[in-house]
């Protein structure tokens, strides 16, 4: 972790970034490294990137946990690396550094994203008014809980699965099994 930097936006965190070997994420206006996971991780990652990417068409986009994320909340001040993000913002094209107005999010849970750190993440998710869902995968075992927000804006109650079912991916008109999302992993059936 970098020492917090007053004063720093987000404009700098992503001017700085692009020099950076390592990759970091900007929370709460402190730099942080963006910790790598386990393969289960990257393979569940992987997965869900490649169906959402295979469902959206443009302007929509699916993204890896090489692009940044702008969320849009009163701070500002973050930039996060999530393992699949969805915007169909026409301002996401080529070389565009970071993603803007993200519709869909999904996290894959590990040991290394718990603690207040996580819990800012998670709170600008839920403070950022274009993100109508928010899917948190878990890594170790195969759980999924998904966040959407109704016609209102206001968030629902999760829809938890445990062991089999699909995850509706509502805002793309897509859905994943469970035997899809850990497939070619160790949690796979």
């Amino acid at each position: 972790m970098i020492e917090r930097q007053p004063g720093i936006t987000f404009a700098d965190f992503i001017a700085w970034e692009q020099e950076q070997e390592a990759r970091h994420e900007l929370i709460g206006g402190q730099i942080v490294a963006f910790a790598g996971g386990s393969l289960d991780h990257s393979g569940i990652s992987s997965n869900i990137v490649a169906k959402l990417r295979a469902t959206v068409e443009p302007p929509c986009q699916a993204f890896n946990s090489d692009a940044i994320l702008e969320t849009a909340t009163r701070s500002a001040a973050n930039g996060f690396r999530a393992d699949a993000v969805v915007s169909c913002s026409p301002e996401n094209v080529g070389t565009a550094l970071f993603v803007r107005t993200p519709l869909l999010v999904v996290e894959v849970l590990s040991p290394s994203n718990a603690g207040r750190k996580w819990d800012e993440k998670l709170f600008e998710y839920w403070n950022t008014l274009s993100i109508a869902q928010l899917v948190l995968v878990d890594s170790r075992t195969r759980a999924t809980s998904s966040f959407a927000r109704d016609a209102k804006g206001i968030w629902q109650a999760a829809i938890t699965l445990e062991g089999m079912g699909t995850v509706e991916f509502a805002p793309i008109g897509s859905a994943m099994s469970l035997d899809q999302i850990y497939a070619a992993t160790s949690l796979a059936n």
